[in-house]
Parts: structure tokens; C-alpha cells; sequence
């Protein structure tokens, strides 16, 4: 396997986002979004999607496009979570709020901590 530690955004995936979305003879009610982040366990016995998180400088609204993939991931049984704040540094990522879709509740001020409690429970909510 690749290891992935030191990736960080890739220039082309974003050209390939924003070209996307600007092709004239992609009709305009078909539309996409990516997902920040897919949260897995790899465990052998038990691979699987554990959540699907995606980040928000500042939480706001979803975008329509958004709520349809969101809503279609929880329809097929996985969770929802937004992982907002400013990120500049390592610091940073600690103190990103965790908030859940739908509902926007917020369920954590310490994002790792959050993901590890997370993953210690299979990927359910502490609180459920």
C-alpha cells in the first residue's frame, strides 16, 4: 500500500473539480461535490466506511448539491459529520468543531479527540 502521510491537496484534483463544473455540455441539473474526507476502518474483519466528513472554514449552510449526497450516504446507512474551523496550522486541526448532518448539533470542540472516541466505538456516536 501507498503511504499517504505527507499528501496534501493535489493541484490537479482541484483543476479537475473546477473544470468539471464548467464544461457547457454538462447539463446543469446533474452536479457534484467531493467529500473531504472518508473516514475507514481497515481492519481485515472489518473494512468499511466508518463516516464521511467534510470541511467548513466557517459552518454554513450546505450547498443543494451537497445536502443530495449527504442525505443519499445516510440513506445508505453511513454518518454524516462537518469538521469546521480555520486551519493554518497542526494546532489548528485539534481545535476544528465537529458537528453532525443532518441537525448541524455540535458534538465536539477537539476534532482528534472526537475521531479517536469515534473509532474506538466502531463508529458510533458516543452519545447514541
Amino acid at each position: 500500500m501507498r503511504d499517504v502521510s505527507d499528501l496534501k491537496g493535489s493541484k490537479s484534483r482541484d483543476l479537475f473539480r473546477y473544470y468539471h463544473k464548467n464544461i457547457p455540455e454538462f447539463e446543469r441539473w446533474f452536479s457534484g461535490c467531493d467529500v473531504d474526507y472518508v473516514l475507514t476502518d481497515n481492519r481485515m474483519v472489518m473494512e468499511r466506511i466508518l463516516a464521511l466528513i467534510d470541511y467548513q472554514q466557517k459552518l454554513s449552510r450546505v450547498t443543494n448539491t451537497e445536502r443530495v449526497a449527504y442525505n443519499d450516504y445516510i440513506s445508505k446507512g453511513y454518518s454524516v459529520f462537518l469538521a469546521v474551523g480555520k486551519l493554518a496550522s497542526l494546532e489548528d486541526f485539534y481545535k476544528l468543531k465537529v458537528y453532525t448532518y443532518p441537525g448541524m448539533q455540535k458534538v465536539s470542540d477537539n476534532y482528534v479527540e472526537w475521531e479517536i472516541d469515534f473509532r474506538a466505538t466502531g463508529g458510533r456516536s458516543i452519545d447514541s
